[in-house]
């Protein structure tokens, strides 16, 4: 597959479970040549739109499930893995975004829900644990004045089942209840009798990580909320609304795992419920640059795992599909922010390609149920 050597042996079992969108990329027949430098880079040429693709953890298997002259990106399995849910539209426009159903064959694609804004940004879903809702999220307005927007859906139907007053969500383990993260104070919603409450406080970018317990960042002056504390892990208590905050421990100047802003940060539970997975973001004059790390939530402690974005982890929690976002070809004039699919063993962080060098990935999932224990890991 592409010519690339594994590292080590692959899982069995596997049925194309991971599924991903990618744009890919050829060298072009051109060169580019920057005026004080005689020396010519070649180009790259893109091959065709972002698309949807299916590819076994092994790296073989790779197809393509999605056609057409619009993006594909983000793509989700649902719970049951019979479906993915995914974005289509024309990334940098005014366009609609319509969010998509598709089968694991490319089969009985359909347009599930369609959303009008002006320069539609961080367009974020979930499903339920049952499969039975999706939770969406996604800001418009552009940067001068964005406005978010938060909304369930039914999944088999599309039809709304409410709006949320929302800036951030995240689903309970069971299903049943859903995190609402607001700068004025949080709360929780029950879906089976439909009330909300409060909380008081406020845990940005949250992620409900076991039972009773939600993690993620707070706001550095409280209760101002236009600050992110950027040196502490925040704890809730669902059921007291008791908070702890956690200092991250080991920083580095050159590594931070706290990035520059309070929505660019993403949150993946590991295989132990002390364990997460976060991406964190951060934007230059080139794009967005990405890091990935492990977290203890009980001590604080870090790691850092590779500087590109986190795209989906193992449903066992022991492995994670990580990419990076490199400069290939003459900056800016002709070349890509580029780099393979890979996965990376959570413990042991060895590394092994899945794809070829040239692609830029947008998203992707690994299907299967997701099971959590409570490991002994000795990572502090």
């Amino acid at each position: 597959m592409f010519g690339i050597a594994l590292l080590f042996a692959a899982p069995t079992n596997a049925d194309r479970d991971i599924v991903f969108s990618a744009q890919f990329y050829r060298w072009s027949k051109h060169y580019h040549r920057d005026s004080d430098d005689s020396t010519r880079e070649r180009t790259l040429d893109d091959v065709g739109q972002w698309h949807i693709y299916r590819i076994n953890p092994d790296g073989t298997g790779l197809t393509r499930i999605t056609n057409g002259r619009f993006d594909d990106s983000n793509p989700k399995w649902s719970p049951n893995g019979q479906e993915i849910l995914f974005t289509r539209g024309r990334k940098g426009s005014d366009d609609p975004v319509h969010l998509m159903l598709v089968g694991p064959e490319g089969q009985n694609s359909k347009t599930f829900a369609t959303f009008r804004g002006r320069e539609i940004e961080y367009f974020r879903y979930e499903w339920s644990p049952s499969g039975h809702q999706i939770a969406i999220h996604y800001q418009d307005g552009g940067y001068s004045a964005p406005t978010n927007h938060m909304l369930r859906l039914d999944s088999r139907s599309g039809r709304k089942l409410k709006t949320l007053n929302a800036d951030d969500f995240s689903w309970s383990p069971d299903g049943r209840s859903i995190y609402l993260s607001k700068s004025n104070g949080d709360s929780i919603l029950d879906l089976a009798g439909g009330k909300t409450r409060k909380l008081g406080r406020t845990v940005i970018r949250p992620v409900w990580v076991r039972r009773h317990l939600v993690a993620g960042f707070k706001h550095k002056n409280e209760p101002d909320a236009s600050m992110v504390d950027r040196t502490h892990l925040r704890l809730l208590d669902v059921n007291s609304s008791s908070t702890s905050d956690v200092p991250f421990i080991d920083q580095r100047e050159d590594h931070s795992p706290l990035g520059y802003g309070p929505y660019n940060h993403s949150w993946y539970l590991l295989y132990s419920e002390a364990l997460l997975a976060l991406e964190s973001e951060y934007g230059i004059s080139d794009g967005a640059h990405y890091n990935t790390y492990i977290v203890n939530c009980n001590s604080g402690f870090w790691k850092h795992v590779i500087e590109g974005p986190t795209v989906a982890v193992s449903p066992d929690g022991r492995r994670l599909l990580v990419t990076t976002h490199q400069w290939v070809g003459p900056y800016k004039r002709g070349g890509r922010r580029c780099g393979p699919l890979e996965i990376v063993d959570a413990v042991t962080l060895k590394r092994r390609k899945i794809t070829t060098n040239l692609v830029t990935i947008g998203g992707g999932d690994w299907r299967g149920k997701r099971r959590r224990t409570m490991s002994s890991y000795s990572f502090r």
